[in-house]
């Protein structure tokens, strides 16, 4: 709209323009030059949840509230940074690291496999295999919720 003629533009900002989100309760008229910054920032707008399982539609002013009650509420396990249902979640951490070390050695198969018909890593990839090679072993002691690197 930028290049309208300098009178459409004129008349346009005399203009109030209600909030695309009123019929869910937003009450704010804006001009035209605020309607993308309420836009932005509308607690009228409708949020979906992206805990799986959930999908709920929320607006924006209620979502902190939702987050925090969501009965699909995910949180990271301290010990092994895997995925729990809830906090307090129950889990086993050495079975997420089982299954952690089995992708990493997984793409370190695919990678050494493209790197022997010649094709050439990103230097991330190139550190991550030679790391990945050196780490010969984890061991998990449940008792204590610590991993270690054995060599």
């Amino acid at each position: 709209m930028n290049n309208a003629h300098p009178y459409l533009m004129s008349q346009l900002r005399q203009l109030r323009f209600k909030c695309v989100n009123s019929a869910a309760g937003c009450a704010e008229t804006s001009t035209y030059d605020e309607v993308e910054s309420h836009r932005k920032n509308c607690e009228f707008v409708e949020c979906i949840c992206q805990n799986y399982g959930c999908g709920a539609k929320v607006l924006r002013k209620n979502f902190q509230q939702h987050a925090e009650a969501c009965e699909h509420k995910t949180v990271h396990c301290p010990k092994c940074d895997g995925v729990v249902a809830k906090e307090g979640g129950d889990h086993d951490c050495f079975e997420v690291l089982r299954t952690r070390t089995a992708n990493l050695e997984k793409l370190v198969g695919q990678i050494t496999k493209k790197m022997a018909v010649g094709e050439k890593p990103s230097g991330y990839i190139e550190r991550t295999v030679m790391n990945l090679q050196n780490l010969q072993a984890i061991r998990f002691d449940n008792r204590l919720g610590e991993v270690q690197t054995v060599k």
